[in-house]
């Protein structure tokens, strides 16, 4: 690869490359020591793309091994900044997979605003961090959200062309090289936005105000479409609160239904029930009060045994009491009257 097509491929200017510190052969040796990293950085980014997706919250997560070509023009492009960092100026092949924070990217995506803190908590307990997390926010977003990303350990700071995301950095050591790993986590209203915005911008337009202006529309599209995904979960939420509360209610009608037809079964069963003892009350007090009448009447004890308890009337009617081993009266009927023998004479 010689260093003129490499350029014009990059578009980059001379004027840009004679900025530029490290030498043409310096690069040449950090792209042939990075080409024989790659494979270990795939299977470094398989195994956070496996992980991450198995966090709550996470739709789908996208993932890229940086092409060789690329790292070499990102440094380029860092050592041409008007204020380049000071790790930059002093990049070589010893330390480029530490100064370079996306050698591997990944993407993590979800559908609700508010489900990126739940991630944050997964990733920053999962990992080690090499910086402190970032969030990139629009100007005029709410204060709530700052101070929720503030809470969280996280530093919001408001991105020039307006798009949300939260960038962590992560230490792996997959051999005895460290190497680093950016991780995105954005909604995908956002993903769709910063997509087409870097399809279309670069390079061809990144100059161009109508396309600018544009872009920005598309923006607040996706920001809006964010807005309206949070209150959709929202009122979902709410809804499955009111009929939660709905079929509480009618279990405790139900209930106390239920509870009212036993109350008016066992009130039927003691009222049958006190039917029942009134018809022997009366009997037993009608029989009471044949006794009183015959003990009034003045009424002769005939026997007495623990069986039963005769009593004569003065009509001659015998009453059978019950004794007390028995639980029953009954009344026998008069004997019958004497004959009367007329006198006759014997011979």
């Amino acid at each position: 690869m010689d260093r003129a097509s490499f350029l014009i491929r990059n578009k980059i200017t001379e004027d840009q490359w004679a900025r530029v510190s490290i030498s043409w052969d310096d690069l040449l040796v950090i792209y042939r020591d990075y080409i024989e990293r790659v494979r270990q950085l795939e299977g470094t980014a398989e195994f956070v793309v496996k992980t991450i997706q198995s966090f709550k919250g996470v739709h789908s997560v996208r993932w890229r091994v940086k092409d060789p070509e690329h790292l070499l023009e990102k440094i380029i492009r860092k050592q041409c900044e008007d204020k380049p960092a000071k790790k930059y100026l002093s990049i070589s092949v010893d330390n480029y997979h530490r100064v370079v924070s996306d050698l591997v990217g990944v993407r993590a995506l979800h559908l609700f605003k508010d489900d990126v803190f739940e991630i944050h908590q997964k990733v920053s307990s999962m990992w080690d961090l090499g910086e402190k997390p970032v969030s990139y926010i629009r100007e005029g977003d709410p204060e709530d959200l700052v101070s929720a990303f503030k809470q969280c350990g996280i530093t919001p700071k408001v991105h020039p062309a307006g798009y949300r995301s939260v960038h962590y950095v992560l230490k792996m050591k997959p051999s005895i090289a460290e190497i680093l790993v950016e991780v995105q986590v954005r909604t995908i209203f956002e993903e769709a936005w910063s997509e087409i915005d870097h399809r279309v911008r670069y390079p061809n337009f990144s100059e161009n105000k109508q396309i600018e202006s544009i872009l920005k529309i598309f923006n607040r599209l996706a920001g809006s479409a964010d807005e309206m995904g949070g209150f959709i979960k929202s009122l979902s939420g709410e809804l499955e609160n009111i009929d939660s509360r709905v079929s509480k209610a009618d279990s405790d009608r139900d209930n106390a239904l239920e509870q009212m037809q036993q109350l008016v079964s066992r009130l039927t069963a003691a009222e049958q029930l006190n039917a029942e003892s009134a018809t022997s009350f009366a009997q037993l007090q009608a029989e009471l009060d044949k006794v009183k009448a015959a003990v009034k009447e003045g009424s002769v004890e005939k026997k007495e045994s623990d069986d039963y308890v005769y009593i004569t009337t003065a009509d001659g009617r015998i009453i059978r009491l019950p004794g007390l081993g028995r639980k029953t009266m009954e009344v026998l009927p008069p004997p019958p009257p004497l004959k009367t023998l007329k006198n006759k004479r014997y011979t």
